[in-house]
């Protein structure tokens, strides 16, 4: 037996540590809220969808102008907007739009977002100021605002939007991480782990982070519909995805103009949208129950 095996301080650090986490236990949870397992089916069904659908259903861009504005048909089943192009197959590529922006975006939020939050809350001082400043100044400005401005610099394309969106969520990640890292510095078994010489590479990977990424996971996922409307937004504004590539937020730019001739250009993209937002929503609540967080949300 070594002599770091046989030390009180590590027994300690041992006796301290949380549990080892349950998973069975977080999925009885889980599954408990029935408003999260519907949401998590329905994004399951709108996810395979959007992958799978597009492959079966008519180009997209094809235009046919002896077909436009028209209603149900075999042919196309959403009918047709002014360009005759199939609404279903339209809204179905859309969506992947939205997924990959959603995921992608998010990604870029909490890695960025995170790795700053650990260095701030872990290394304080100076480093500190200056992190928490930067997180401030980015915070005054409105996430679709700021991601606007990013835009404007980076032109207008998917991972343009991807990067301006993750870009301007960051600062709230930031301040998420940092306000958990600091919790848990505080921590008995992390205390004991600093007086024993951990290294600081050891103490993040091994005691800190997986510690904080619950709740991290959790905001994220119910993050994730905000991100896919900010999408939708910067589409609608004409700054995000160009025409004639679709997304649900130009669909619906298109539409507006169609809604007492053709009503679904715009309500199918619309309802798509909403949906996805008020899923992610219920499965992040799920998800909070599930890993039994409290006020995860409320500190982002």
């Amino acid at each position: 037996m070594t002599t770091e095996a046989r030390s009180p301080l590590t027994q300690a650090v041992k006796a301290t540590r949380p549990p080892a986490p349950r998973d069975r236990g977080r999925l009885r949870r889980f599954l408990r809220s029935k408003p999260a397992v519907v949401s998590a089916v329905i994004l399951i069904l709108l996810l395979a969808a959007v992958v799978i659908g597009p492959f079966f259903a008519p180009d997209p861009n094809v235009a046919d102008i002896t077909a436009k504005l028209q209603g149900h048909s075999s042919a196309h089943l959403l009918g047709t907007d002014d360009f005759g192009r199939d609404i279903l197959a339209r809204a179905l590529l859309g969506g992947r739009v939205s997924f990959i922006v959603a995921f992608a975006a998010t990604a870029v939020a909490v890695v960025g977002g995170g790795i700053l939050g650990i260095i701030a809350g872990y290394w304080r001082g100076p480093v500190d100021d200056v992190i928490s400043r930067i997180f401030d100044i980015l915070l005054a400005f409105p996430m679709l605002l700021l991601a606007i401005i990013i835009l404007a610099a980076l032109g207008p394309s998917l991972a343009a939007e991807i990067i301006a969106i993750g870009m301007s969520d960051f600062p709230r990640y930031g301040r998420l991480v940092r306000a958990m890292t600091l919790e848990a510095k505080e921590r008995e078994y992390i205390r004991s782990a600093v007086t024993l010489g951990y290294s600081r590479r050891r103490i993040l990977c091994r005691h800190i982070i997986p510690n904080i990424y619950a709740g991290v996971l959790v905001v994220a996922t119910g993050n994730m519909g905000k991100v896919a409307l900010a999408e939708a937004a910067l589409s609608f504004l004409g700054i995000g995805i160009q025409r004639p590539q679709p997304s649900w937020g130009n669909m619906i730019s298109e539409g507006q103009a169609f809604l007492q001739i053709s009503p679904l250009i715009a309500i199918v993209p619309g309802v798509a949208v909403t949906v996805m937002t008020i899923c992610f929503a219920f499965v992040g609540d799920g998800l909070r129950d599930a890993f039994d967080i409290r006020g995860a949300g409320a500190r982002s």
